[in-house]
């Protein structure tokens, strides 16, 4: 059988293929798109922490008279050193540079003693209520002593950046003298309140000595109340006068309270 003549496209047709082999193998290897650049992340930097505040400023004047208050009912030191440690705490801590601080100063005296002794009870301005948390503290730590109150006054103390308190050691005496000196340039520094807040203040804190049944201090309290609203009824204004009105029948009613729960009597 004779064989028929491939023809020239049947060829092509088989040369095509062996050709584009050829020169895919004689192409240079196709590189990588080059990478990218990173972008370094940036990374924000820790949010730096406050630095930690234990104790408010009215911690100090009041754990200082508390301590001393504690010294003057036993002989050990030990028993104050908790509130020493508080005052402590707080000059140790980042303070401001100054901090006015409203706050009740009890002047008194103990038993056979003509010595006059101070401690300070620290509150908050606007004061709307008989409610005195530190000066609940004093008063519950004096009713341990046999004491005569002497005066009341209410002020701004001046607290300023305080270096730490220094250890008050074994030494009862030493550790009373720590807390008496401690405390002598803050009640020094108190400086009174403008009169119709002052007299307000002190109705307040005629209704917490009466319904406390503290008599000496609820007697000096309305009688301080009486003289900040004269000191109001001096210069005021119109609005002042009315105000003055009605603060001077809010004391008029607790008065009458007072002496009706607690009457007054004089001691010969």
């Amino acid at each position: 059988m004779d064989r028929v003549p491939a023809s020239p496209l049947s060829w092509l047709s088989l040369l095509l293929p062996l050709s584009l082999l050829a020169l895919a193998g004689c192409e240079p290897p196709m590189e990588p798109p080059p990478a990218k650049p990173r972008v370094q992340e940036q990374q924000e930097a820790p949010a730096k922490k406050p630095e930690q505040v234990a104790f408010p400023p009215a911690a100090y004047p009041l754990h200082l008279s508390l301590a001393d208050l504690t010294l003057e009912a036993g002989d050990d030191p030990s028993s104050a050193a908790a509130d020493f440690d508080i005052a402590r705490a707080y000059s140790s801590q980042p303070q401001e540079r100054k901090t006015l601080q409203p706050a009740v100063i009890i002047e008194y005296s103990l038993r056979d003693s003509a010595a006059r002794r101070f401690v300070v009870a620290p509150f908050y301005m606007p004061k709307e209520d008989a409610d005195f948390p530190s000066l609940e503290d004093i008063m519950t730590r004096m009713s341990s002593l046999s004491y005569t109150v002497y005066d009341l006054r209410v002020g701004v103390i001046s607290i300023p950046a305080l270096s730490p308190l220094p250890p008050e050691g074994n030494d009862r005496d030493a550790a009373k003298k720590l807390a008496e000196d401690s405390l002598a340039p803050l009640i020094k520094s108190a400086a009174p309140l403008p009169p119709m807040g002052q007299a307000r203040v002190y109705l307040q804190l005629a209704r917490f000595f009466t319904s406390n049944k503290y008599k000496e201090p609820a007697y000096l309290a309305i009688e301080e109340a009486r003289q900040s609203l004269a000191l109001v009824n001096e210069s005021a204004t119109a609005d002042k006068t009315e105000s003055g009105r009605n603060l001077t029948r809010e004391i008029d009613t607790q008065e009458a309270l007072l002496h009706k729960t607690m009457p007054f009597t004089l001691n010969f």
